[in-house]
């Protein structure tokens, strides 16, 4: 029997990866995709920012809402990590919306524009639908790449603009846009994701073990298992995945159904100590601190 059997699941529930179905609507994400679902609806409002910490669930977030817009309203193109020249980010704007390679060579910055241009006009606006760009990793992109980008907001016929671009980035981003002004004022809407609320913890863990496999409304961690995870994590999901995955993996060898405190207070000491810090100390303060008044132990 492997551990999937073992605690009666069809999937792994707390990989790293972007998997819709495992998306937890959170009352911070659940903000955030309704305002980029007003933003993109509305077809005239040009640039909408999201940002977040690392590991806050920027990038399932994005994967949601690019789900959830009809294909026959909304074409979509999105890139993982748009550290590229403006050039380079146009062929990949083709290359997505014409399903084909483009070979860059003898190619000018002009011909790309306007082979762009003549794609969302031929699929996508003559046929009465809306472009939305998804740019991943937006704090890494050149000042003058961002400034270039702002234009082709300026796609337009009639009063209807063409074309929403959505830039996904890091907390750095909010001061990048701020030094930006001809491209700050020109963003409609931003919202920054923060972590999970202590009280989503425990509905978070037991969403991603129920798309899993196991039964609604049951768990695998008990209350005090979560509190100690919400500590060591602050509601980061990343990190609350890996501490879940390594607990989960750490059950099944020791052959719990249960994952309690003790468990898990075991699995944080050993990440600090592989990390080099003191996780002994730590995880023994942590593991007694469960049930007080919620102060972090310093």
């Amino acid at each position: 029997m492997n551990s999937l059997e073992f605690f009666g699941l069809r999937s792994k529930p707390f990989e790293g990866n972007t998997n819709v179905r495992f998306f937890y609507m959170s009352q911070g994400h659940g903000e955030a995709l309704a305002r980029l679902r007003y933003l993109v609806r509305d077809r005239n409002m040009g640039i909408g920012v999201l940002t977040g910490e690392i590991g806050s669930g920027k990038t399932i977030t994005r994967c949601v809402l690019e789900r959830m817009l009809g294909v026959s309203s909304f074409t979509t193109v999105s890139l993982e990590s748009a550290n590229l020249p403006f050039g380079h980010l146009l062929a990949e704007f083709v290359r997505q919306l014409s399903g084909a390679p483009l070979d860059l060579a003898g190619l000018t910055k002009y011909e790309l524009l306007f082979r762009f241009k003549k794609l969302v006009w031929d699929k996508v606006a003559s046929k009465g639908g809306h472009l939305v760009v998804f740019l991943d990793e937006a704090q890494q992109m050149a000042p003058r790449t961002l400034d270039e980008l702002k234009n082709l907001t300026n796609l337009s016929s009639g009063g209807d603009n063409y074309l929403t671009l959505i830039l996904v980035g890091q907390p750095e981003f909010r001061d990048i846009l701020n030094d930006l002004p001809q491209l700050d004022q020109r963003v409609s809407l931003r919202f920054h994701l923060n972590f999970l609320a202590r009280d989503e913890m425990g509905s978070y863990i037991a969403h991603r073990l129920h798309m899993a496999g196991l039964p609604e409304g049951t768990t695998l961690f008990d209350e005090e298992a979560c509190e100690l995870i919400y500590r060591e994590t602050q509601g980061i999901p990343r990190l609350v995945n890996r501490i879940c995955k390594l607990s989960l993996d750490q059950a099944y060898s020791l052959q719990m159904k249960t994952i309690d405190a003790g468990l898990v207070a075991g699995i944080i000491e050993d990440v600090h100590l592989q990390k080099g810090e003191d996780g002994t100390s730590r995880g023994r303060k942590w593991y007694c601190a469960v049930g007080t008044d919620g102060a972090r132990p310093a």
